[in-house]
């Protein structure tokens, strides 16, 4: 399957820059790295999850998987742009906090639903009459743990609105997320890339954009997502995950950071978009996070199932494998609700 593939063009927030690695500017001179140190594929479990990809007819799959303890990845074409579904409810979190920490919001402070902030789908303050109140912390949790598009839409309005988040999300460096669109954003207007996303996580656990109590706790928000029932399904007896999920008519997705029984981190992603609700999308994020699990799980006594770090990181990392055109083609997709 790997031979078969074609490699994409650069892809600079995985770029290793060999001159920034030979200078020595002082620290206070060096603007934080947008980009994650991966210095190695994992060809053996590329192609696993290529095979897996490939059996699904009409299907389109962008993976993405980071060992953070072995800088090992997998990318099956993660820079591709997707519709986000309320996978792009993560970066607003992290805006969230971010605002937080620089004194401009407090968790504590009031957010009062006015009728116009109250949308379908899901959540449950959509059922609250105008003029409740609400706090931050409660409705940045509510929009993790249940998904819930008025408190969403509550906090895209405290942050100064989607001009004001794009901005944040390009200063992090990510390529393809865009927030176009209030929720529920059935049309599938809001977009983001595995990459994106899984880099985003990347950089949190490693202590990057929030301090260590801003991380912690942004990934226990992330842990009280209730929808369960597609990348935590792949997942051994005793591993936990903080995720996000989306599902909108013609796509669905779900990042997370796993961490193994072992204590061994990983992040993965994986979006798919299909024929209207088209179940099969939801099985195959499922076998896609069984099979990533298991092979992790499987070379943390067998290393030497990875590939040896023997060319430069400015070849290796850079590296984007596309399935085959067979694999990547997509029928129409009508639009409406799930």
């Amino acid at each position: 399957m790997i031979a078969g593939t074609v490699l994409s063009s650069l892809d600079p927030s995985l770029r290793y820059n060999s001159q920034e690695a030979h200078a020595a500017p002082s620290e206070a001179a060096k603007p934080p790295s947008t980009a994650l140190e991966l210095t190695r594929e994992m060809p053996a479990l590329a192609s696993q999850l290529q095979g897996l990809i490939a059996a699904q007819a009409d299907l389109t799959a962008s993976v993405m998987v980071v060992d953070l303890e072995r800088q090992s990845y997998v990318n099956l074409d993660a820079s591709r742009s997707f519709s986000s579904a309320s996978t792009i409810k993560l970066p607003i979190l992290v805006a969230l906090l971010e605002a937080v920490e620089a004194g401009n919001v407090s968790l504590e402070e009031s957010l009062t639903m006015a009728e116009e902030d109250i949308v379908g789908e899901a959540g449950e303050m959509q059922f609250q009459p105008p003029g409740t109140q609400f706090s931050v912390l409660k409705t940045a949790t509510e929009m993790i743990r249940i998904s819930d598009n008025t408190a969403t839409n509550l906090l895209i309005k405290r942050l100064g609105g989607p001009e004001q988040l794009n901005a944040r999300f390009r200063s992090w460096g990510l390529q393809q997320t865009q927030l176009q669109a209030l929720l529920p954003d059935l049309d599938g207007l809001n977009t983001t890339s595995p990459k994106d996303l899984v880099t985003l996580l990347g950089r949190l656990n490693r202590g990057d954009l929030l301090s260590a109590g801003g991380r912690d706790r942004l990934f226990g928000i992330l842990r009280t997502t209730e929808t369960s029932d597609l990348l935590p399904q792949g997942l051994g007896p005793g591993a936990t995950i903080a995720h996000k999920t989306g599902n909108i008519g013609k796509a669905i997705g779900d990042v997370g950071l796993v961490t193994m029984p072992s204590g061994k981190p990983y992040v993965i992603m994986a979006m798919v978009e299909r024929p209207h609700g088209d179940e099969r999308a939801d099985a195959l994020i499922r076998s896609l996070s069984s099979a990533t699990y298991n092979f992790l799980e499987s070379t943390e006594q067998q290393s030497e199932q990875l590939v040896p770090p023997n060319v430069p990181r400015s070849n290796i990392a850079d590296r984007e494998t596309k399935p085959d055109a067979s694999m990547m083609m997509t029928e129409p997709q009508p639009p409406g609700s799930p």
